[in-house]
């Protein structure tokens, strides 16, 4: 049977399911957090970057995000050097590709027009995991060297990392789209890969089939959010929305999509779908990541 029970403003915690799957957003802050990865693509920057910088173990611009990074920064650039740049180049400047280069950021040109640019720069994080120092990335060849060597690396054992993308939503809308998109296929395929697209208003990002368990505090997240089934038609049950769903079949396909919604749970949440997941947006408290 099909439910929507409308919940108090405030509830009390909602305990983790035993065998949930957690989903943890206080990580991304956490100064201690392991395998953590910037990726910045190519649209002006709106966010706190400088904190997501710190808490980032490798840093990666995909193409124009150089450029984005170099103006965002100004006088203090010389402080944030990616680690790696990324893409057919046919948005990074002169000035900025010199500046960086000269600055040891490793610039990995691929000409290829069957990936973007956020797709290379998914491969050069794959690689950096699975394959090491055994990659000379400035050795590979410019056409598509990096996707096929990703491809020859891809059944190599990956640890776990979380990768935050800035400058994924917004911007043209079929890009926005190709993001979504991504936090599928990466799931799919690299299973040990957190994806998570960070704006000014929000958090997006996949929760895999099966039960959930969402962990966040109230000073960081909220309260709304949304579960949007992007992929393929799923049904939803949750603990600790102001909303909360039992068995209720979600499809964007003209069917119903729980948007709107809002977190009342004292710091964590329960979402269960079935196979193929549901994408999941959640508000930033005000002004939480606004530039500082």
């Amino acid at each position: 049977m099909s439910l929507v029970v409308e919940n108090p403003d405030i509830m009390g915690k909602i305990p983790v399911p035993s065998g949930a799957n957690e989903i943890d957003i206080l990580s991304f802050f956490n100064p201690d957090a392991a395998k953590m990865c910037l990726i910045i693509l190519n649209q002006a920057i709106n966010v706190d970057l400088t904190m997501l910088w710190d808490h980032s173990l490798l840093r990666v611009c995909a193409d124009g995000g150089a450029n984005r990074l170099y103006e965002f920064f100004g006088e203090e650039k010389e402080r944030y050097i990616p680690d790696f740049i990324v893409g057919d180049f046919d948005s990074l400047t002169d000035e900025v590709k010199t500046y960086y280069q000269g600055k040891g950021a490793v610039l990995v040109h691929q000409a290829s027009q069957y990936a973007t640019d956020f797709q290379k720069a998914i491969s050069v994080v794959s690689l950096y995991f699975q394959a090491g120092s055994s990659v000379d990335f400035e050795a590979i060849d410019t056409e598509d060297g990096l996707l096929r060597l990703a491809e020859e690396h891809s059944t190599a054992p990956c640890p776990p990392v979380t990768l935050l993308v800035v400058n994924a939503l917004g911007g043209r809308f079929d890009q926005t789209v190709h993001s979504i998109n991504q936090l599928y296929k990466i799931t799919a395929e690299c299973p040990s890969f957190g994806v998570f697209l960070v704006s000014l208003d929000d958090i997006v990002f996949l929760v895999p089939g099966g039960v959930n368990y969402i962990h966040y505090d109230k000073q960081v997240i909220g309260p709304i959010c949304g579960l949007l089934p992007m992929g393929r038609k799923c049904t939803l049950s949750t603990q600790g929305l102001k909303w909360d769903l039992t068995n209720w079949e979600s499809d964007i396909c003209g069917g119903n999509v729980s948007s709107s919604n809002a977190v009342v749970a004292e710091d964590g949440v329960v979402v269960e779908c079935t196979e193929g997941g549901v994408v999941v947006n959640l508000e930033w408290a005000k002004n939480f990541m606004a530039k500082r």
